[in-house]
């Protein structure tokens, strides 16, 4: 496991999501976890949007403040970039409503 590199400031960052269950859109695409994160933390329906799988560029817990979007707390690892978040959906749909692409990411706390 690579070290984690902080960040200082906002940076540029690749904003994708991951979800539990398939309710419509493509399937293949990041569907069926469900289970526990990379902190030990049980994914549950109100963690949807706002638990991130994060890179190596922020530590587990870190709060991190997404442009257009809000705070979401990294809970979890991935086959990510470091500077990659991975936003978890409860459901597949509410995964293609949120955001998606390039955004300015801070960590807030």
């Amino acid at each position: 496991q690579p070290p984690n590199v902080q960040e200082a400031g906002p940076v540029d960052a690749w904003v994708t999501g991951y979800y539990c269950l398939h309710d419509g859109g493509p399937v293949g695409d990041g569907g069926g976890f469900c289970g526990a994160t990379a902190s030990g933390h049980i994914l549950s329906p109100s963690d949807s949007g706002l638990v991130a799988a994060c890179g190596y560029a922020w530590r587990l817990g870190a709060i991190l403040r997404v442009e257009g979007y809000g705070d979401v707390v990294c809970l979890d690892r991935g086959n990510l970039s470091p500077r990659q978040i991975d936003i978890f959906y409860y459901t597949s749909s509410e995964l293609w409503a949120g955001p998606q692409g390039l955004r300015r990411v801070e960590e807030v706390r």
